[in-house]
């Protein structure tokens, strides 16, 4: 690899937040400087050796340090375009995440507020509960606690699977545009559209409370109108678990579960042979009289890569 591809490729772990300098620099310029990885780096280092059966006691030493503390959350991708998939059901499993298991009730939450800074901090986020820094509103003591523009790209790229700002930006776009969030502040254009900038402040909506699960759901589905709503029958745990496997935003849950049960290879084997399967029949149908011998190559590199 040339000095300019392994330059280009490491500022691209800078910016998905998989390393972050020792001495405060943006970029990764001189070999003269000192890197380390963050905790969303250990968790995609930790995910890798387990999907790739690496045993290394040298991993294991990096692997076992007190960094190693933040649950990530690994979203879903599209296996054709590789984006993130942002249908509602996936967007508000995010956000319920990003807002934070309990509702700050008015108050600065201790665990959220700010000490001078608006950005989310790596460290601020190795807990499922904390969500969002949220600091109280300034303006009136009865308005709901708020946050910048700047702190949600922040946890976003710290806490989930995001690889540069333009995906969290995508995603705060669709927090916003789904009024789970609404601007703060009177900057002209702000009720417009999510800005990502320091000076831009945001608070959690009604909407975004429902989202949330702070308050309780007004009505609650029976079985006989959760099978109608989605056309599929719900008397075997082969359906369920069937609907289970078809549904974005229920994947990205059940994977958490899986991992937490130590058995989330069973989920990753079955996507990637669906993923194969679904390369392997655009193939069969792009090429009828039988897929040239390069195609056939590509797609099994891309399976056993």
């Amino acid at each position: 690899m040339v000095p300019a591809m392994a330059r280009f490729l490491c500022n691209k772990f800078v910016t998905a937040r998989f390393i972050e300098s020792c001495e405060g620099k943006t970029e990764f310029t001189t070999s003269d400087s000192v890197w380390q990885l963050t905790p969303k780096g250990l968790c995609i280092l930790q995910a890798f050796t387990q999907r790739n059966g690496v045993i290394k006691q040298s991993i294991y030493e990096v692997l076992e340090t007190s960094r190693n503390n933040l649950q990530l959350m690994f979203l879903e991708r599209d296996p054709e375009n590789d984006q993130v998939v942002k249908d509602r059901a996936t967007i508000e499993v995010i956000f319920r995440r990003f807002a934070g298991m309990d509702a700050p009730s008015g108050r600065t939450d201790s665990r959220n507020s700010s000490s001078g800074s608006d950005t989310e901090s790596i460290e601020g986020v190795s807990t499922r509960t904390y969500g969002v820094k949220k600091s109280k509103s300034t303006r009136s003591s009865r308005a709901p606690p708020n946050f910048t523009g700047r702190g949600a790209m922040d946890w976003l790229l710290n806490s989930c699977t995001l690889m540069d700002e333009r995906e969290a930006y995508e995603v705060a776009s669709c927090f916003f545009a789904y009024k789970f969030i609404k601007s703060a502040t009177d900057i002209p254009g702000s009720e417009l559209r999510f800005n990502a900038s320091r000076s831009s402040l945001y608070y959690i909506t009604e909407d975004g409370d429902n989202a949330a699960r702070w308050t309780p759901t007004r009505h609650t589905l029976t079985r006989r109108e959760t099978d109608k709503a989605d056309g599929a029958p719900r008397d075997s745990n082969g359906s369920r678990m069937i609907s289970i496997l078809q549904t974005p935003a229920l994947r990205i849950l059940f994977r958490e579960f899986l991992r937490d049960t130590h058995c989330e290879e069973n989920l990753q084997f079955y996507t990637e042979v669906r993923d194969f399967l679904k390369k392997w029949d655009g193939l069969v149908r792009k090429y009828p009289g039988g897929p040239p011998l390069d195609a056939i190559r590509e797609v099994l590199a891309g399976a056993y890569g």
